[in-house]
């Protein structure tokens, strides 16, 4: 990837984080969306790891990738998600589920993984928008993530939890 692609990603990572972080590790069950629904999701970890999960958000690789995924079953529905290592040390990529409205928690892989054997020409393309996902974040450092939910479209996602090295930290729904 360029360095002025990942700069791109890194500023796109970093404004969506400090435009919504913060809250802390309550792990309560979510109420139910509103009308006013807005698909996303902030907060931080007790260690300094913050997250944004926006389901609603969109780049020029959000829509390789949403072309790749429309009309294919089950339904997924595609995250941006902007991670912030503010804690001292490197972490491991963290790992995110969400709460469904019908019941039920979901795993968010990486895009890349749900695509990357598909050989039609979308997948092909959005696997080469994405790059590749990273396995850790260092110190004082962010990344932008494209996850996905199988089974579910991004109306129908209630909550989103982070998982940093087993440090669940429930994120809250925010209003754009």
């Amino acid at each position: 990837m360029s360095g002025r692609r990942w700069l791109t990603r890194a500023g796109l990572a970093t404004s969506l984080l400090v435009a919504g972080c913060g809250g802390g590790s309550d792990v309560s069950k979510p109420e139910p969306q509103t009308s006013e629904y807005t698909g996303y999701f902030a907060g931080r970890s007790a260690d300094g790891v913050g997250a944004s999960v926006d389901f609603a958000g969109f780049d020029a690789v959000a829509t390789a990738v949403d072309r790749a995924l429309v009309g294919r079953e089950p339904p997924r529905a595609l995250a941006i998600v902007a991670v912030v290592n503010n804690s001292p040390e490197a972490i491991a990529r963290p790992r995110f589920r969400a709460e469904i409205l019908a019941g039920g928690i979901r795993p968010l892989p990486p895009a890349r993984s749900v695509l990357v054997d598909r050989t039609d020409r979308d997948a092909r393309r959005a696997v080469r928008a994405l790059g590749r996902t990273p396995t850790s974040i260092r110190p004082g450092a962010s990344s932008a993530l494209y996850l996905v939910v199988d089974g579910a479209r991004r109306e129908q996602v209630v909550s989103v939890r982070m998982n940093v090295d087993g440090e669940i930290t429930a994120l809250a729904a925010r209003q754009r």
